[in-house]
């Protein structure tokens, strides 16, 4: 630019989500979970005699925010990333100690606190669900193309599903949500507010495998 040579970057900082040459968001997965970490560190160190009811609190205000923020966007692709979110979590249980002899599911359990798998798919469900009732500024069809299948079976907001060219592309939004949306209920999709769809999402993912057991611990 300008007779000067423009320096190669595999990475950017966007709205505070670093975006890799590759689309893995390795980097963005390190730098939030380090980040994290060292909060919940933080929380362990100067918050020795809180009740367990406060502890959750702090958790859930000041690190688990760190590891959710804009997540339909970098839902992390390999294992190995999603692991290294799901660890911070079971750190977290494990400071509590009369649950610190249990599995993490039944950390879980105890704790009424859904695995951030679950969490991440949940965000998805409720993104796709404002970008299909036209409360972003996306066109639905530009990501969400609807099916149009004459079966009268599910819902009326089923999508398309195709078969994704790389595996990338497949763990897109468009792609990683559409059978967990097209099997939801017709009143949940069709609820007539956010906080309505929140609602029925969370009854029709009550007993969903994810909640308390995430793939990849």
């Amino acid at each position: 630019m300008h007779d000067q040579p423009l320096a190669q970057a595999t990475s950017e900082k966007d709205l505070g989500i670093t975006v890799d040459d590759q689309l893995k968001f390795t980097s963005h997965i390190n730098s939030i979970s380090s980040k994290a970490s060292r909060t919940l560190g933080f929380i362990k160190r100067n918050f020795k005699h809180l009740d367990e009811d406060s502890f959750i609190t702090l958790y859930k205000t000041k690190v688990r925010p760190t590891l959710e923020y804009a997540s339909p966007v970098w839902s992390p692709q390999l294992t190995k990333d999603k692991m290294k979110l799901e660890r911070i979590q079971a750190r977290f249980t494990k400071i509590i100690p009369k649950y610190r002899h249990l599995p993490y599911p039944e950390r879980l359990r105890r704790l009424g606190i859904p695995s951030l798998e679950y969490r991440r798919l949940r965000a998805d469900l409720i993104e796709v669900y404002k970008v299909l009732h036209n409360l972003t500024n996306i066109n639905p069809l530009s990501i969400l193309p609807p099916t149009h299948t004459t079966s009268t079976r599910g819902h009326s907001l089923k999508l398309t599903k195709e078969r994704p060219r790389t595996s990338t592309y497949g763990n897109s939004l468009r792609y990683r949500i559409i059978d967990c949306w097209n099997a939801l209920p017709d009143h949940a999709v069709t609820a007539p507010s956010i906080n309505s769809f929140k609602n029925r999402l969370n009854i029709a993912l009550k007993n969903h495998p994810l909640k308390f057991s995430p793939s990849s611990y």
